[in-house]
């Protein structure tokens, strides 16, 4: 079973934010797959605290359907520099085979590390809009998981003091 594709089943929703990209460089483990029935392994660092849960429970039961693939998901978020345990990661030799990046300045700094996805059969799936932060020329680079969404709270009784109209 290929990288592809296990990142394409571990994937649960296809939104916009947050992307999850696979790595095409190897880190000695074979995260490929092959006909033999040898262990893989595929290590996925990621910084959404509120997807760990979710992303854990996916892997277990992709792991029991799978019992030749063992994933190990790390998180890292919840206020530490995810970038910064990323280039770690990478620079120990540990790099994971799957990873978060957050943009298209990601999609910059990263492209020799990531793996084009655009032949993947999701990608006629995603809302529109959703890739374009992940997407370079040279391909799709990510799978968005994630949404969030903003909003502003703010005084009305200052705004009314100042004359500002608050009807939209």
């Amino acid at each position: 079973m290929g990288l592809k594709r296990i990142l394409s089943l571990l994937t649960v929703t296809v939104l916009v934010g947050t992307s999850i990209v696979g790595c095409s460089s190897s880190n000695g483990k074979d995260s490929s797959g092959d006909a033999s029935g040898d262990k893989v392994v595929v290590d996925i660092f990621q910084f959404k605290v509120e997807a760990k849960d979710a992303l854990e429970k996916a892997a277990k039961v992709y792991e029991e359907q799978n019992p030749n693939v063992d994933i190990n998901i790390e998180t890292v978020g919840g206020g530490n520099d995810y970038g910064a345990a990323l280039r770690s990661k990478f620079q120990s030799g540990q790099e994971p085979t799957i990873f978060n990046i957050g943009g298209p300045e990601d999609v910059e700094d990263w492209t020799s590390k990531l793996e084009d996805l655009s032949d993947q059969p999701w990608v006629d799936e995603a809302f529109e809009g959703t890739l374009g932060s992940v997407t370079s020329d040279e391909g799709i680079f990510g799978m968005p998981f994630n949404q969030e969404g903003y909003g502003f709270i703010y005084n009305k009784e200052i705004f009314e003091k100042a004359g500002i109209d608050q009807r939209l």
